[in-house]
This record gives structure tokens, C-alpha cells and sequence, in this order.
């Protein structure tokens, strides 16, 4: 061997601690990076499988019939509700038609009164 390599070989070994040392470091930070974005991966795949199940669960939900009071045909069952909201209603208008008789009546009772 030449004095040049024999030289080099020694530079090169007393180095390799220190070489050997910073390839371990960067096989570390590698592996950890990798580590990282694989875990940002699979909670991504996991968030978006959540929200998937939210939304599937929501949907399935709204496409169930609900069953409040309001539904029921019991709140007029037999028509019974109809007729008594009919009487009410007729009711109000005779005395709605009563109150404008005795207005009139009064009107007129003032006219005589005042004319003579």
C-alpha cells in the first residue's frame, strides 16, 4: 500500500466513530418521521371513517319516522275534534253576528234619540 492510502485509511478509522454515530442519528430521524406520517395517516383514514359513520348514523336517523303527539290521527279520532272546532267556530260567529245586531240597535236607538 501506498503512503497516500495508508494515510486515508487511518483518517477514515478515526472518523468512523463519529460517522458511524451520525448514520444512526439520521436512521433515527428517519424512522421517526416515517413513524409520524404513517400515524398522521391512519388518523386521517380513521377521522374520515368517523365522520363517515356520523353522517350515515344521521341520515339513517332523519329517514326514521317520528312519532310525536302531533302525528297521531288519536288527537282527532271518530272526527270529534273537527265537529267541536265547528261548533266553536259557528259559535264565535253568532256571537260576533249578536254583537254587531246590538250595535246596530244601539246605533239606531242613538239616531232616534238625537234626531228629534
Amino acid at each position: 500500500m501506498s503512503q497516500k492510502k495508508v494515510d486515508a485509511y487511518k483518517a477514515e478509522k478515526a472518523k468512523r466513530k463519529e460517522t458511524i454515530e451520525n448514520q444512526k442519528k439520521k436512521d433515527k430521524i428517519r424512522s421517526m418521521s416515517t413513524k409520524i406520517a404513517l400515524l398522521a395517516v391512519a388518523a386521517l383514514i380513521v377521522v374520515a371513517l368517523v365522520f363517515t359513520g356520523i353522517n350515515a348514523y344521521k341520515s339513517h336517523k332523519n329517514s326514521l319516522p317520528t312519532y310525536d303527539v302531533s302525528n297521531y290521527s288519536i288527537n282527532d279520532y271518530a272526527g270529534l275534534l273537527s265537529e267541536d272546532e265547528d261548533e266553536h267556530d259557528h259559535d264565535h260567529e253568532d256571537e260576533s253576528e249578536e254583537e254587531t245586531e246590538s250595535e246596530s240597535a244601539a246605533e239606531t236607538e242613538a239616531d232616534t234619540t238625537a234626531a228629534p
